[in-house]
């Protein structure tokens, strides 16, 4: 299994859901705080 894109940056997957419509967080939420922590923890 390859960890790396051909740019040498690590491959990552990420689970998002909404349980319901009163979710506090939502997808795109959710998406935006994994997309700052993984900008600054690599």
């Amino acid at each position: 299994m390859d960890l790396f894109n051909k740019n040498g940056k690590k491959k990552a997957a990420v689970y998002i859901r909404m349980s319901t419509e009163h979710q506090k967080y939502s997808p795109e939420n959710q998406m935006a705080a994994i997309r700052v922590y993984v900008e600054s923890s690599f």
